[in-house]
C-alpha cells in the first residue's frame, strides 16, 4: 500500500477551521480538499469526490445515491463525523486491498475511540465572531465559513470514557455541536418596484445546526476475544437558497442525517486474527421548500417570491456482514500472511424528487409588447 497515518497526536494539535477531521486527510499527497462552503469533499488523484470511500471502524460510509463520496457530504456544510471519536486515520492512495470497496482514489480508514479503565474526559468550546473573520477572496474560504456582518458560530463538544466493570466492560461517549448564525440580504434588481415589492426586502437568517455523536460499549468476554457495538448520530438543518433577488419566502429548509450502529467480534490465536462485523446505516438528504403552501411568483429580473418550486428526499439504507479472517503461515521459503474474506450488502434506495412540484408563474414587464406584471406570461 501506498498510504499516509494521520495520528491522535496530529488530530488534537494541528489547526484547523471546523474540526472536520477529514481535513487532515491533505496531509497525504494528491488529496485535495473542497473549497465550497456548501460542499465539504475531498477528492485525490485528480478524480472527483465520488471515488473516495471512508470506512470507520471498517464500515463503509460510502454515498451511493448522490455526489459527495461520503454520505453525508453533498449539498452540506456539515462534518461527518465527531472528531474527538477518532483515534487516528489512514489515507491509502494505492494498492490497497480487496476489502476497501466503491473507490478507485483515495480511501480513508478510521479507528475510534474506546474506554478503558481509567476514567478520561474531553471538553471543548470553539467560538468564531464575526470580527475574528477576514474577508477574503472567493477561492480562499474554508470549510463552512460564511463571511457576512452577523456571522458567528458555537461549536461546543466533550468525549467521557471509563471502565462499567474493571477489564471486562468500557465505554466511550463522543459529542459536538456546531451552531452558525447568518444572515443574507435580499434586494430587488430594480429599484423602479420598490412601492410594489419592498417589503420582501431586507437581512434574512441563514441559520445552519448540526449535532453529532458517538457511544461504544467495548466487552472482553475472554483474553483473547474483544466485542465492540457502538452507535453514531448525525443531523443537521439549514435554512438556505435564497438571497439577492430571491426572496426569504423561497428559502429551502435542508435536512441531513445519517445514523448508524455496528456490532463487531474480533478473535486472536497464535497466528490467526478473525473479525465479524454486522453493521447498520441510514442516511437522508431532505430538501424542502420553507413555505411550500406559497405558489412561486417570479418577477423577473425584479424578485422572486413564493415557495421553492421542488421538494426531494433521497434515502440510503444499508445492512452489512463482513467477515475478515488473517492468518500466518512459516515455510515455504519464509513468512506469510494471508487474508481471506467476504462481505454481503443489503442496500435498499428510496427517491422521490418532485421537480416543479410547486407551481411557479413567471411575470414580466414589457408593456410596448402587451405584458405587464398584471398577469403571468407562462
Amino acid at each position: 500500500e501506498a498510504a499516509t497515518k494521520v495520528t491522535t497526536h496530529q488530530i488534537e494539535n494541528l489547526p484547523q477551521d471546523d474540526r472536520n477531521f477529514l481535513n487532515f486527510a491533505t496531509l497525504a499527497p494528491g488529496i485535495r480538499l473542497s473549497t465550497n462552503p456548501e460542499r465539504k469533499t475531498i477528492s485525490g488523484d485528480a478524480q472527483p469526490a465520488e471515488q473516495t470511500n471512508v470506512f470507520i471502524d471498517g464500515v463503509s460510509f460510502k454515498n451511493d445515491v448522490l455526489q459527495g463520496g461520503v454520505v453525508g457530504q453533498d449539498a452540506s456544510r456539515g462534518n461527518p463525523f465527531p472528531q474527538n471519536a477518532v483515534q487516528e486515520f489512514r489515507v491509502i492512495t494505492q494498492n490497497y486491498s480487496a476489502q476497501y470497496e466503491k473507490a478507485s482514489s483515495a480511501i480513508i480508514t478510521a479507528v475510534t475511540k474506546s474506554g478503558g479503565n481509567d476514567l478520561h474526559g474531553q471538553a471543548f468550546w470553539f467560538y468564531q465572531p464575526n470580527d475574528w473573520v477576514s474577508d477574503l477572496p472567493k477561492n480562499f474560504q474554508y470549510s463552512s465559513l460564511v463571511t457576512n456582518q452577523d456571522y458567528r458560530r458555537n461549536q461546543p463538544g466533550l468525549s467521557l470514557g471509563g471502565p462499567i466493570i474493571k477489564d471486562k466492560l468500557h465505554y466511550f461517549l463522543s459529542y459536538e455541536r456546531d451552531d452558525e448564525r447568518a444572515t443574507k440580504p435580499v434586494t430587488l434588481g430594480n429599484s423602479l418596484f420598490t412601492n410594489q415589492f419592498g417589503q420582501f426586502t431586507g437581512i434574512f437568517p441563514s441559520p445552519f445546526k448540526s449535532d453529532l455523536g458517538f457511544g461504544k460499549l467495548s466487552w472482553q468476554p475472554a483474553q483473547n476475544q474483544l466485542v465492540d457495538w457502538s452507535g453514531s448520530y448525525r443531523k443537521e438543518h439549514e435554512t438556505r437558497d435564497f438571497g439577492n433577488q430571491t426572496s426569504f419566502q423561497s428559502a429551502t429548509d435542508l435536512k441531513n442525517w445519517v445514523y448508524s450502529s455496528t456490532l463487531r467480534h474480533q478473535w486472536t490465536g497464535n497466528n490467526t486474527l478473525n473479525q465479524a462485523t454486522l453493521s447498520w446505516q441510514d442516511y437522508a438528504w431532505n430538501p424542502t421548500p420553507l413555505n411550500p403552501g406559497l405558489v412561486g411568483l417570479n418577477y423577473e429580473g425584479v424578485i422572486r417570491l413564493g415557495g421553492n418550486s421542488t421538494t426531494q428526499k433521497f434515502d440510503q439504507r444499508r445492512i452489512e456482514l463482513r467477515e475478515d479472517y488473517n492468518f500466518a503461515v512459516s515455510g515455504w521459503g519464509g513468512d506469510h500472511s494471508f487474508q481471506v474474506g467476504a462481505n454481503l450488502d443489503f442496500l435498499r434506495y428510496n427517491i422521490n424528487k418532485f421537480q416543479n412540484g410547486n407551481p411557479q408563474y413567471n411575470f414580466r414587464n414589457d408593456p410596448a409588447n402587451g405584458i405587464t406584471f398584471a398577469q403571468p406570461f407562462e
